[in-house]
């Protein structure tokens, strides 16, 4: 299990500046139809890979060019999530301690590093993703596709219903950019 959430930690280090787009459900993927969200590939035009090699969105450079609100909020909540890791990196010590000391990378009981066991409920739709998305995650070395697919279409309506300068909006939108990359 400590395996599973290490992943969620280790594929932050591998968002990169390529096109970010998701899938609107698992059958997307078939018929090729995208539901795209402007503010990613805002945050295409800004991202760079840090000397540790972990993304980092030059929020300097975005709001010299401009870049919306939206951006600047996913832009700011995911360079929180990639200090966080380089800060406290995957140690085991690191798997023992409350979520609740990192609330920057984590949300609900579900979403981020660890989890607060699954028989706890869900906070609201976006635990929930989060939790179906802890299920059916097959490893770091796996191919987890379907279910990277299926967690961004749970991700699609959240984001549409969720303002980006909310709590729960910027870490939806997070996720995004996130897993996007991984389908």
């Amino acid at each position: 299990m400590k395996h599973k959430f290490s992943f969620i930690l280790i594929v932050l280090a591998f968002f990169t500046t390529t096109l970010f787009a998701i899938y609107s459900s698992a059958s997307a993927l078939e018929s090729n139809h995208r539901v795209e969200y402007s503010w990613l590939s805002e945050l295409d035009k800004v991202t760079e890979l840090n000397e540790h090699g972990f993304p980092v969105v030059r929020l300097d450079k975005a709001e010299e060019l401009g870049l919306d609100n939206e951006a600047l909020e996913v832009g700011r909540v995911l360079n929180e999530i990639v200090t966080d890791i380089e800060t406290n990196g995957e140690s085991t010590a690191l798997a023992r301690m409350d979520r609740s000391l990192f609330p920057i990378g984590s949300y609900g009981n579900y979403c981020g590093y660890g989890n607060n066991g699954y028989s706890i409920p869900a906070i609201d739709d976006l635990d929930m993703a989060c939790f179906y998305h802890d299920k059916c995650f097959k490893g770091f070395l796996a191919d987890n596709r379907s279910c990277n697919i299926a967690f961004l279409a749970r991700l699609s309506p959240i984001v549409a219903n969720n303002a980006w300068n909310t709590t729960k909006g910027a870490y939806a939108r997070a996720a995004v950019a996130l897993f996007s990359r991984f389908v």
